[in-house]
């Protein structure tokens, strides 16, 4: 709808304004920014801060490159949208393409895991679900094997004794894999409190 002052909101949530000068509409945004700092560089966008598109007050613009700007963007449309369900940790279901656009602009696992209110494991948990934890070259590839097989291995030798104790390195390189106690248990065939007791007293909790 045209108002009086000549400013009009689009579709896509930008207001839009007359160029006096030029007797032309122009995103009000970039008209704002202009007026202030002059003309906008070539490849760099005008940022709200806020989100809003429509505050264009110059305290809330700022000048940044396309990818930064793309990048904040996101991060803002999945704080706004994340689902009721996320809000319990162990049930938390990441849709496979969301996952991967979140990843593919960069940001860290504990990042992602605190827009859906998780931890890092479970974000990780989720990518092994989708096939997207992929090892970065063959040595962590072959790092990552032995961890498992060195684990298992040892399964069979700690089921007979009453007190379970696990090798501190194994407990700590599936930890920082991004395993879950939980998991860990599974994979020992043992219970979650016993992993806790391994892990207080070889003081690896974060």
């Amino acid at each position: 709808m045209k108002n009086k002052n000549r400013r009009y909101l689009m579709t896509n949530g930008y207001i839009q304004c007359t160029d006096v000068e030029k007797n032309i509409y122009v995103y009000e945004h970039r008209y704002v920014w202009e007026k202030h700092y002059g003309s906008i560089p070539e490849g760099l966008v005008i940022h709200h801060k806020d989100g809003d598109r429509t505050n264009n007050t110059i305290i809330n613009l700022e000048l940044m490159t396309k990818q930064k700007h793309d990048k904040l963007t996101l991060e803002h449309n999945v704080k706004k949208n994340i689902r009721k369900t996320f809000k319990v940790p162990h049930q938390v279901d990441i849709p496979k393409q969301e996952l991967k656009d979140l990843l593919d602009f960069g940001l860290s696992l504990r990042f992602i895991g605190t827009l859906y209110s998780v931890t890092k494991g479970v974000i990780k948990r989720n990518m092994r679900d989708h096939n997207l934890l992929k090892p970065k070259d063959k040595k962590i590839h072959k790092v990552y094997n032995n961890i498992i097989c060195k684990s298992k291995k040892n399964i069979k030798k700690q089921k007979s004794q009453k007190v379970f104790i696990i090798k501190k390195q194994h407990l700590y390189d599936l930890i920082n894999f991004g395993f879950s106690q939980r998991y860990i248990s599974k994979l020992y065939n043992t219970s979650h409190t016993t992993i806790q007791r391994n892990i207080k007293e070889y003081n690896l909790n974060r």
